[in-house]
């Protein structure tokens, strides 16, 4: 079975309530483009409770909130990729998959995080559990009509299980008028101190002479500040989904450096030159290390070479309506 909307579009989208992570975010830019569209869709935050509230970053969207009794009189719901354990709950409606990462899914999607934090504590089990899902995927999703997907990684991943979906990504908020002239930056690197901590610190090792900055603890106004005066971001994560902070710090005017994995392994979720990828070997450690030195001391060689990154980056909003007004028929 596929999407088919045969009336009035009523669609419910499934959410944690008590999360402001990048997941979240994408799901009530989903919920604030089909209303804006003039579709109808609310957030259902779970698990359900009568006293949820709009998390304050996301009160700027157009997102109403949805109660459980609403469900069966919504057309359609969709739920995110960690929530397959719940599609029981939903028989009523259309059911939607959105893909917002491949690698969470693998851990939450099949059972709740609780189950497996029980069930899979050996590394040897991990493994396993992993091994098997990305094998044997159907079983997990026999309940699914239709997936949509954050990213090409994730299209990728679908396609060679054999499931179709249709990709209809997210976008960046942040305005190019953010990031101040190269002249006024007071350079440096900056990464998320939260994600590749290991490859991290073996990159400072062996390159002793670059010094970064790890964000971590920072808020949203921070971040923004400290993109706005580094010339390079880079990024040490396995990239589940389309991540942010990359498109974020590109936006601000920072020179982007990624590590080639997940979704940055392709060229269509991060669109960079391929001499800012790296893996994880220190050979390419070192020589990321070297490419880093030549643009920290002239950045605009590299600039420009990622100018038609940030040109995507800058439409982003207009390419996700466009594709959330043609999949849903607004």
């Amino acid at each position: 079975m596929t999407f088919s909307k045969t009336g009035p579009l009523d669609l419910l989208v499934a959410c944690p309530g008590d999360f402001e992570t990048g997941g979240p975010e994408c799901i009530h830019q989903l919920v604030d483009s089909i209303n804006r569209q003039g579709g109808s869709a609310r957030v259902l935050y779970w698990p359900p409770r009568p006293d949820w509230t709009t998390p304050p970053p996301y009160r700027h969207y157009d997102t109403p909130i949805a109660m459980i009794d609403s469900v069966p009189a919504a057309s359609h719901v969709l739920l995110p990729e960690t929530y397959t354990h719940i599609a029981g709950e939903f028989g009523g409606s259309q059911l939607g998959l959105w893909w917002l990462s491949v690698d969470n899914f693998l851990w939450h999607g099949a059972f709740p995080p609780r189950t497996v934090r029980r069930r899979l504590r050996r590394i040897a089990a991990e493994r396993l559990h992993t091994r098997f899902t990305r094998l044997w995927l159907r079983p997990y999703l026999r309940r699914i009509d239709f997936h949509l997907t954050q990213s090409e990684y994730a299209s990728e991943f679908l396609a060679k299980h054999g499931i179709t979906s249709t990709y209809i990504g997210d976008h960046t908020v942040v305005s190019v008028s953010e990031s101040p002239t190269t002249e006024l930056r007071s350079g440096g690197i900056i990464t998320n101190g939260n994600k590749g901590v290991a490859l991290r610190e073996r990159f400072e090792e062996l390159n002793p002479h670059l010094e970064i900055r790890a964000l971590r603890g920072l808020s949203s106004s921070e971040v923004a500040d400290a993109m706005c005066s580094a010339d390079v971001y880079i990024d040490f994560g396995d990239h589940p989904g389309k991540d942010r902070m990359p498109r974020e710090a590109a936006l601000r005017g920072c020179i982007v450096a990624t590590h080639r994995a997940g979704a940055a392994v392709n060229p269509i979720d991060v669109p960079i030159p391929n001499q800012f990828k790296f893996d994880g070997t220190d050979a390419d450690l070192r020589r990321i290390g070297a490419v880093l030195t030549d643009v920290l001391s002239d950045p605009a060689a590299a600039l420009h070479a990622q100018a038609p990154y940030r040109e995507v980056l800058a439409v982003e909003r207009e390419t996700f309506d466009r594709a959330v007004a043609s999949f849903f028929e607004l």
